[in-house]
């Protein structure tokens, strides 16, 4: 019934499984005057006909394009500077105003302000339309889990407001020296549209938290454009730090005798971050990061205030001893950073950039793009003292040219508002060097040697130490998560006093995905990867004693399977025994050998090797190549790499579980990869025939196929290293030495079939390689057809490979 079950999904297979819906609660009611208008918070947006009911702020998972408009008033009578502002949009977004496009959002995540240009906007009644896109139109999305629903999201704050047009501008601050107190430089700009007389003076106070006054001066004011500075010693006490978050108030004003022209006040965390020597320094002092990674999970999120929402968990996680929180390839929303300023948590936000090829790199549109975010986050989120490390990239091949070309071009940006450091997560090891961020962040996703393996001069921070901890196929769920947690809980008291920089685990929250690491439940429509330390907002592993936790511990161990090797053993007696029972198989099987081109037939007599004889020494080739790769896909078919490829590969969500429930029984994977290799020497021979059909020569279809099988002769010999493939899979000695040898044969195995098809046919080189040409292209072709791989699935699939020594 599961083959029966196997061919109609193979016949019907789609891309996406159905969307679903999460509708978030608004956190206030909407704003509307002439100055400023929230379009978030209108009541009258129209969705779009295939997802009715969506409404602002939601999320839609399994869709891929919505469109949606509302309508607004506008009683200002002068139309002119006014800018469009957004907390980003994942995907892209395009926004357009009375038919009039305003603004295409070209990074996923990433707050934006753009002028309206003039005329666009009119008194009175005014049409506002969004065309919401899942993809980004030169970002490809390249997630840690492949397997991760594209969706659409509509839930930070996005509106129109009257652009502002202050005297002073470009606030910013430096820490130039830090001892017993630390030496604070604050610049800004004052564009001096005054019409300069006596009088005019800039007045720059300092205050903390309590009101106290800390500096203040009085300066003259400069014609025209200029740039002013401040120097202030402030003790380090007072400084913003995770455990001791402090704030500090600088006012600005510009005062004609007494009379206030322009007050300007900015009200931030004083904090310098460095990453010297290996090691990370808060305001002069060792910091030590520990933090979790947190996901966008709306499932989680559903029916909830955002802002509520994140206030609620970063409290929860603060509690449970945690000083960081880093928000793997996307920005959080701004409500996060104020949250976590007050609460003292160390943010790491992350430009959406992953696993991207060298190639995907030489678009200059992508470079131009990514150096526009990096200036917009820096100018709008730039000052939250919580923001205290921006991701440009992970998983990245820092190694090569293309790759640290990218990031030296782009990093050329303006001076930074603020102290934050900038770091890259390199695909493996960093092997290379002076490339324009502070620090690496070292990801790896198998647990051993997480240790070992760290090198000096990156922090540590192994970043997905959870991944590995897969929930078994019959597991429930509260099992799922106490082994789980259990174990991590192991892990931070083990590596609790270590001399590095900290670490991340992954993860907060769960994780959805198209296809979960084990399968749903029938009425949802996606899953999850079950990664959540905190599940409900509840720290469970904090509830564990220690003996419980290692009792919990230890890991059902892996046993041998004999599965394979007991196939292939009596598939071996029973080809020894054809071998010795029939002459002519024996004659037929040592002169095929002696002959390069794969078969032998005897010229004199006019006759073929007989069919029965053809059939045995083709099923042993199948029998060995497919206990080779059944044994292979059955090993590996708990790691996390090989279900990332096999989700690339089968997009379907049902053939995925399919197949993946197939991978834990060895003789389905085996039935399975039987037939599939059986095959090719099937399509070799049709061609063949084709072709001497079009050239008006005789040749028998026994005579195309005998040819196939007779190539794949030499692995009998190979019958030994394939009985014991799995045990050297399960011991990890001589695997690499395994496929060698097997990469041997299966080229042996080519020359003979080569030479094969030119002594039957007596043709050129040139239409045999056609022939082997077609035999393995129209089957892919007719594999793509039927299954519809998703949108880039070459790139995503060379990237996995490119970052395998991750896992």
């Amino acid at each position: 019934m599961k083959t029966v079950y196997f061919l109609l999904i193979l016949l019907s297979c789609t891309v996406y499984g159905r969307g679903e819906l999460f509708p978030f609660t608004a956190d206030t009611a909407r704003i509307a005057d002439s100055t400023h208008i929230r379009l978030d918070r209108l009541s009258n947006w129209q969705g779009d006909k295939q997802i009715p009911g969506a409404r602002p702020p939601f999320a839609a998972l399994g869709y891929d394009t919505l469109r949606f408009s509302a309508t607004f008033k506008l009683k200002a009578r002068q139309t002119d500077n006014y800018i469009f502002y957004t907390g980003g949009f994942p995907g892209s977004a395009a926004i357009f105003i009375n038919g009039r496009r305003i603004v295409k959002t070209r990074m996923p995540w990433i707050p934006v302000e753009k002028p309206i240009d003039s005329g666009i906007l009119k008194t009175g009644s005014n049409t506002v339309t969004l065309v919401l896109t899942s993809r980004s139109e030169i970002f490809p999305v390249f997630t840690h889990l492949y397997t991760s629903p594209p969706f659409i999201a509509l839930f930070q704050p996005f509106g129109i407001k009257r652009r502002p047009a202050p005297l002073i501008d470009r606030f910013s601050y430096t820490v130039t020296e830090i001892k017993k107190k630390a030496r604070i430089v604050f610049s800004y700009t004052i564009e001096n549209k005054l019409k300069k007389k006596a009088g005019y003076a800039v007045e720059e106070t300092v205050t903390d938290d309590k009101g106290t006054l800390l500096y203040r001066r009085r300066k003259n004011l400069q014609a025209g454009t200029g740039k002013y500075r401040m120097e202030l010693k402030l003790d380090t006490s007072r400084m913003w730090t995770a455990a001791n978050p402090r704030f500090v108030t600088v006012t600005l004003g510009i005062k004609r005798y007494q009379q206030l022209i322009e007050k300007r006040s900015y009200r931030t965390g004083i904090r310098y971050a460095r990453f010297l020597n290996g090691r990370f320094f808060v305001n002069g002092r060792r910091e030590r990061i520990i933090g979790l990674n947190f996901y966008f999970n709306p499932r989680e999120m559903s029916g909830k205030s955002i802002t509520a929402y994140y206030r609620k968990q970063l409290t929860t996680l603060k509690q449970a001893g945690f000083n960081a929180v880093r928000f793997p390839g996307y920005m959080p929303p701004e409500t996060v950073l104020n949250t976590a300023d007050t609460l003292g948590l160390m943010i790491f936000a992350e430009l959406p950039l992953r696993r991207y090829s060298p190639h995907v790199l030489q678009n200059e549109q992508l470079l131009n793009a990514t150096r526009s975010a990096i200036q917009s986050v820096l100018t709008m989120l730039g000052r939250h003292p919580s923001l205290f490390a921006l991701g440009m990239g992970n998983e990245m091949e820092t190694q090569n040219p293309v790759i640290q070309r990218f990031y030296i071009i782009s990093s050329e940006v303006e001076q930074r508002p603020a102290p934050l450091l900038t770091y890259l997560s390199p695909a493996g090891a960093v092997k290379s060097a002076g490339l324009p961020v502070d620090f690496y962040m070292y990801l790896k996703y198998a647990l051993q040697d997480t240790v070992r393996l760290q090198p000096r001069l990156i922090a540590f921070l192994p970043g997905n130490v959870g991944q590995t901890i897969i929930r078994n196929r019959d597991e429930m769920p509260e099992d799922f998560i106490i082994r789980k947690t259990a174990w991590l809980k192991s892990w931070l008291a083990e590596h609790g006093q270590l001399s590095g920089n900290g670490y991340f685990i992954d993860a907060y929250n769960d994780q959805p995905v198209r296809f979960a690491l084990s399968r749903p439940s029938a009425e949802q429509p996606f899953g999850l990867n079950a990664a959540g330390l905190f599940p409900d907002g509840r720290p469970v592993f904090k509830a564990l004693s220690p003996d419980t936790g290692q009792a919990l511990l230890t890991p059902a161990s892996k046993k041998p399977d004999n599965f394979f090797a007991l196939v292939l053993f009596f598939w071996t007696l029973v080809f020894l025994f054809f071998y010795r029972r029939y002459p002519r198989f024996r004659d037929n099987f040592s002169r095929a050998l002696r002959h390069s081109y794969g078969f032998y037939v005897d010229m004199r007599e006019r006759r073929i090797i007989p069919v029965f004889n053809t059939l045995m020494i083709g099923l042993n080739t199948v029998m060995v190549l497919s206990v080779l790769l059944a044994s292979t896909v059955y090993y590996y078919s708990g790691n996390h790499f090989f279900r990332e490829m096999l989700a690339i590969l089968f997009p379907d969500k049902e053939l995925y579980y399919l197949l993946l429930s197939y991978s834990s029984h060895p003789w389905l994977i085996l039935l399975i990869f039987m037939p599939l290799i059986f095959i090719h020497p099937l399509i070799t021979g049709i061609f063949i025939k084709v072709y001497a059909l079009l050239r008006r020569r005789y040749v028998r279809f026994r005579q195309t196929i005998a040819i196939g099988m007779w190539a794949g002769a030499p692995f009998a010999f190979f019958m030994p290293l394939s009985l014991v493939s799995y045990h050297i899979h399960y011991y990890q000695q001589y695997t690499g030495l395994l496929w060698l040898i097997a990469l041997f044969f299966i080229l042996w195995t080519h020359y003979r079939l080569i030479n094969g098809i030119r002594v039957l046919m007596v043709v050129p080189f040139g239409v045999v390689f056609l022939i082997l040409f077609l035999s393995y292209i129209i089957p892919l072709v007719i594999f793509f057809a039927f299954f519809n791989p998703q949108p880039l699935w070459f790139e995503q699939l060379q990237s996995l490979i490119n970052s395998r020594m991750l896992f």
